[in-house]
């Protein structure tokens, strides 16, 4: 019985009977190319429209049953957003020489060097700094010595959390950067929207095959309070932003909409505030921060990105204290680390969004 043909893009399986389905393909389409992309892979690559069909997530097991096959395992997760994207859990149950990609690697300081954010990620969470790699698939830092660390006579499997970047780097190791075209080598689908990939795909490289498995769902990240058609937006920058506030006294800071800040220092206390270019940072008096959500909640406080998707949420207060060195993180969202001082913070967000305390990520940033 032969085999239902797969989209190279994505991997859905293709069909030719429900246009609004996954994997579509117009029937004379078949017969005229031999590898026809789906429906949405070919809209995303030459119109960029990315909103047609439901994303597909795989479950950890679902990427572990996957990852069985392959003889090495690249686990790819995204350095502005360790909080959502690199799983203690989930690292514990893949094979003990598993790799782990710090992707994203040109979004933080240019001081940080790599084996300074090596040495960082090693301290928290416990990860021998030898199983670490920083990578950048924008300016393919880390590419050619990741090529080195995998395997030639077998599948080499690359997982992680949505919009890691899997399928970004799938391409960056596919593409020869010594050639002017490769265009034909942009082989696997991205877009910003999470879950773009929908089975497992593998390439053959020539010198290795590559296994991009379907991401797993942060099901904890701030992406769970916006609309479905904007959820690509937090995490999509360009820059990583850092916004300084200087705290002498009672203030309220909005961290996006979603995030509300109430800080009593107990001396000058300086908090950074890192996010992508799609978050926004508000900084006000605490008796005007009701009025200032009620109005301005999906215009001036993003994310979410628009007034029309404010619903009522079950909201977390929790009392947290931040001293100096410290970062407290938001999954999907950014982090706040405290420079200077000490205060006690009272913050509501979104009932179930992951947020963590840790050592500052980012330290010596000088305050201009």
């Amino acid at each position: 019985m032969p085999q239902t043909p797969k989209c190279e893009g994505c991997g859905v399986s293709l069909q030719s009977i429900n246009a609004a389905g996954p994997g579509y393909v117009p029937l004379e389409l078949f017969d005229k190319y031999e590898n026809p992309l789906c429906q949405r892979c070919f809209r995303i690559r030459h119109y960029g429209s990315h909103y047609h069909v439901v994303s597909r997530y795989y479950t950890p097991q679902m990427v572990l049953d996957r990852l069985e096959k392959c003889g090495a395992v690249f686990y790819v997760t995204d350095l502005t957003d360790l909080t959502g994207t690199l799983n203690p859990d989930f690292l514990r149950r893949l094979p003990p020489r598993a790799m782990v990609l710090l992707n994203k690697f040109d979004l933080l300081p240019r001081y940080l060097t790599a084996s300074a954010v090596k040495k960082k990620v090693s301290e928290l969470y416990g990860i021998e700094k030898e199983r670490l790699w920083p990578i950048s698939t924008v300016n393919r830092y880390g590419i050619p010595g990741l090529k080195d660390l995998m395997l030639r006579d077998a599948e080499n499997g690359f997982c992680g959390y949505v919009n890691a970047g899997k399928s970004s780097l799938i391409n960056a190791l596919l593409k020869n950067p010594l050639s002017e075209d490769n265009e034909e080598l942009e082989k696997a689908t991205t877009s910003p929207y999470p879950g773009t990939t929908y089975e497992p795909v593998t390439y053959d490289g020539g010198w290795a095959r590559l296994v991009d498995v379907p991401g797993m769902e942060n099901l904890s990240g701030i992406c769970r309070w916006v609309d479905e058609k904007d959820r690509h937006l937090p995490g999509k920058t360009k820059r990583w932003h850092r916004k300084t506030c200087f705290i002498r006294q009672a203030r309220a800071i909005f961290f996006s909409g979603l995030v509300k800040v109430e800080v009593e220092p107990e001396e000058t206390v300086i908090l950074q505030f890192y996010f992508g270019d799609n978050v926004s940072v508000h900084e006000t008096n605490p008796t005007r921060a009701e009025e200032i959500y009620a109005h301005h909640c999906g215009t001036l406080l993003l994310p979410p990105y628009s007034p029309k998707f404010i619903k009522t949420w079950n909201w977390e207060t929790r009392a947290a204290s931040m001293e100096a060195g410290y970062d407290l993180c938001f999954s999907g969202l950014g982090w706040i680390y405290c420079s200077q001082g000490k205060a006690k913070m009272s913050v509501r967000f979104p009932e179930g969004l992951y947020i963590e305390k840790r050592t500052g990520f980012i330290k010596g940033t000088k305050v201009r």
